[in-house]
């Protein structure tokens, strides 16, 4: 099966082609600089594949939380190329993949996946062993937030930088991929 998966939700920006083997990975720069070429660079690791965008089985892509801009960018590429090309797309929410990443949670045990939302604030979500969504995605200020973290047990915390691009996990997670793409942002403060 050949698949692409993309990911900006998370900074650099990743992008992982699989074709049977073992799938190729690239970041982008480490700010949105690299967004702005982001379909070029694809189609560039597409051709040093030898492959074309129309021999593509499905697009699997991070559908957030992310930074508004960059988020935007990624899913915008995917679901261009996938109406261009009919190919199938799929999204996967940026925090089940990071909390993919927690190989030691246990059957009560709470996965905690977290990231900076915006100057003083956190956006989190739990999840259960099997990856399931134990509470909708919250932000809270710095403080209130690690309060909260400390009042609470059999905490695995996901890691906030993932020890591979997140794009190469999307691949993974194929079987959890829902079809099309709603973008997630982290709910306004106002909101929380």
């Amino acid at each position: 099966m050949k698949r692409l998966a993309l990911d900006s939700s998370l900074r650099p920006i990743s992008i992982a082609l699989s074709l049977e083997s073992p799938a190729v990975c690239l970041e982008l720069a480490d700010d949105l600089s690299g967004a702005e070429n982001l379909v070029s660079v694809i189609k560039e690791m597409f051709d040093e594949a030898g492959v074309s965008f129309d021999s593509l089985d499905e697009i699997i892509v991070a559908s957030g939380p992310g930074p508004f801009i960059g988020l935007r960018v990624g899913l915008a590429a995917a679901v261009g190329i996938s109406i261009a090309a009919g190919i199938p797309l799929k999204s996967v929410p940026s925090f089940v993949a990071l909390a993919s990443f927690v190989s030691s949670a246990k059957g009560g045990d709470l996965i905690l996946v977290h990231q900076p939302a915006r100057k003083g604030w956190t956006a989190f979500q739990t999840f259960n062993a099997s990856l399931a969504a134990l509470t909708p995605l919250h932000c809270l200020p710095d403080e209130d937030f690690a309060a909260w973290k400390s009042a609470q047990k059999n905490l695995c915390v996901a890691p906030i930088k993932p020890p591979e691009p997140l794009s190469q996990r999307l691949l993974a997670l194929s079987d959890l991929a829902q079809v099309g793409v709603q973008p997630i942002y982290p709910p306004t403060p106002e909101a929380a």
